[in-house]
């Protein structure tokens, strides 16, 4: 039984995904907290909204097989591209503390988004389980 035709489980995946690729920018700026002059990233917000709507995410390009940004307007920015076609703005807004090297990742502040990050994946984990399971049952398969 495959569940990628079906909507709720397709924004629990996208979902899911996009706090992995938090994850790995947070991961990223912890990491550079001792560069000089390095400015903290951020991915963009993910948006339920979007994604119920059915809208793209992101597109996949043809020649180069990784994933753009979709864009609605045409006068939005685009967003830099990481190296897995994950979707980066340039800096972090607010940002309201730098080192005297020109560092601007607060350490703290970081910390509490990685761990956000991993709340909301678990949680995530745990509502694709119980709507699995709640399919199970309809199906005559569960307990």
């Amino acid at each position: 039984m495959s569940l990628d035709n079906i909507g709720l489980f397709k924004v629990i995946d996208e979902k899911m995904n996009w706090l992995g690729q938090r994850q790995k920018v947070i991961a990223q700026n912890i990491a550079n907290s001792d560069s000089p002059s390095y400015q903290p990233q951020q991915i963009s917000e993910f948006s339920f909204r979007e994604a119920l709507r059915g809208a793209p995410m992101a597109q996949p390009n043809a020649s180069t097989g990784k994933s753009a940004v979709a864009t609605t307007t045409q006068g939005h920015l685009g967003a830099l591209q990481g190296e897995n076609g994950e979707a980066r703005e340039k800096d972090q807004k607010r940002v309201y503390e730098t080192a005297p090297d020109g560092n601007a990742v607060i350490i703290e502040e970081q910390m509490m988004k990685a761990s956000e990050t991993a709340m909301e994946y678990q949680t995530m984990a745990n509502l694709y389980k119980k709507n699995f399971d709640l399919m199970m049952v309809a199906i005559g398969k569960g307990n």
